[in-house]
């Protein structure tokens, strides 16, 4: 967005009809726009800027409609801003979805932030009670198996300090601690990367490699075992007949 009117230039964050965002993109545009003292025809063009996908779709045609900013922000209010929207929505981006893989410490990362990010929104409305235990559940269920060992290990220390079930802060809490453990910059991309050698997978263009080895060996014994002996081929060509007692060759 450009600087006019008094507005600092500025990346506009997009509200793209997800309910769960609502509260962050009405709340920006109060503070960026609506507050301020500009005509509604800027503020509706700053509105549009605001919006993409089924938000911008469903309030675009107001731009050329007198009270059209009114209308338009009633509209995303109703389709995308009931509170019942907002915390199912809240609730269902943390218990649906993948398992994080074990060595995705990004993807934790980011269930991490997006788990506090829920839990302000849920505050705010007053609805953290929509988290519960069976919940709660299903978050821990997404995490990776060492991660679920961790927070039964997390569930003890709660118990001793007189905690009786868990909440949505001990649960958001414990996985921003993980995910700072695990994205720890004392530990590289380049050294988690790093595997050893199978050995298990012999190179066979490699002339010492211990199979190529073998199979000459092998030809090798074969190749020689006639001839590597003198004696034994002598016999095997001339000898004493068993039948007559002369010397003649055997066939």
């Amino acid at each position: 967005m450009n600087a006019g009117h008094g507005l600092p230039a500025l990346q506009v964050v997009e509200f793209d009809g997800y309910p769960e965002n609502y509260p962050m993109f009405r709340q920006r545009f109060r503070q960026i726009v609506k507050s301020k003292a500009l005509d509604e025809t800027t503020k509706m063009a700053r509105l549009l800027q605001f919006l993409d996908g089924p938000a911008l779709l469903a309030v675009q045609r107001y731009e050329s409609v007198p009270g059209g900013l009114a209308k338009g922000l009633q509209v995303l209010q109703d389709r995308f801003g009931q509170p019942f929207k907002i915390v199912q929505a809240c609730v269902d981006t943390l218990v649906k979805g993948p398992v994080i893989a074990p060595q995705d410490e990004k993807g934790l990362q980011r269930y991490a932030d997006r788990a506090q990010v829920m839990y302000d929104t849920l505050e705010a409305m007053n609805c953290l009670g929509e988290m519960n235990t069976d919940n709660l559940e299903k978050m821990i269920l997404r995490l990776p198996k060492w991660a679920q060992a961790k927070f039964r290990e997390h569930l003890k220390k709660l118990e001793h300090q007189g905690g009786i079930m868990p909440t949505f802060k001990d649960v958001a809490n414990f996985l921003k601690d993980r995910a700072d453990v695990a994205n720890h910059p004392f530990f590289s991309s380049s050294s988690a990367e790093t595997k050893p050698p199978n050995s298990k997978m012999p190179n066979t263009n490699d002339q010492t490699s211990p199979l190529k080895l073998t199979t000459l060996t092998t030809e090798g014994t074969k190749k020689d075992s006639k001839d590597s002996n003198p004696e034994v081929s002598k016999d095997r060509k001339t000898g004493n007949c068993p039948m007559c007692g002369r010397s003649h060759p055997l066939y």
